[in-house]
């Protein structure tokens, strides 16, 4: 009998992250965040106890895409309006 490997979420204030579905539910209603949005939260999320810096934070999200850091900033303002009430990076 082959079990099935649990889901894994994470979970903060009134939102839950679906990694699988790759989405974002505050008091269970959907939060539509584009994907880079989303991997952006993601990476915070997985590094919840360690500085993330912006260098580290574009290659993650971004890979080897060469994109200007107002990109970053942008995201990360996007992502700030969707958690009002949660702490998120400082640039």
């Amino acid at each position: 009998m082959n079990a099935r490997p649990s889901k894994l979420f994470y979970e903060f204030d009134r939102f839950r992250i679906d990694v699988e579905e790759r989405r974002l539910l505050r008091d269970g209603v959907p939060v539509a965040l584009t994907p880079k949005v989303f991997d952006i939260l993601f990476e915070l999320v997985e590094n919840n106890r360690q500085t993330v810096d912006k260098d580290s934070l574009m290659e993650s999200v971004w890979g080897e895409i060469s994109v200007e850091e107002g990109n970053l900033s942008r995201n990360v303002s996007t992502l700030r309006r969707e958690l009002p009430q949660v702490r998120v990076l400082s640039l």
